[in-house]
């Protein structure tokens, strides 16, 4: 994936937030964003899939969230990217 833009952090731990304390992604990306944070997409994967989330889940909470705060154009950056690398492909089991 590519860098941040230069001075800005990455942050990671997301899907804690959104699945022990119930706080929507979108609202956390909102946040994220609001205070120059770029999420790490990857850790996002990785966390979800220790989690037990599946394939499908992960995808969806990300389009959906990511598109609504960083519009269409970046979820599909995001998208591809992540499957580039090997991760949101169908038969994918979580393994990186």
């Amino acid at each position: 994936m590519d860098k941040p833009p230069v001075g800005q952090k990455v942050i990671s731990g997301l899907v804690q937030f959104v699945n022990s304390q119930g706080i929507p992604l979108t609202d956390i990306l909102e946040r994220c964003k609001e205070q120059g944070l770029q999420p790490c997409w990857i850790s996002f994967v990785k966390e979800g899939q220790e989690i037990g989330w599946t394939r499908k889940t992960i995808e969806s909470r990300l389009n959906e969230s990511v598109t609504d705060v960083y519009g269409r154009e970046h979820w599909e950056f995001v998208k591809n990217k992540l499957r580039e690398i090997g991760l949101l492909e169908k038969g994918w089991k979580g393994k990186i």
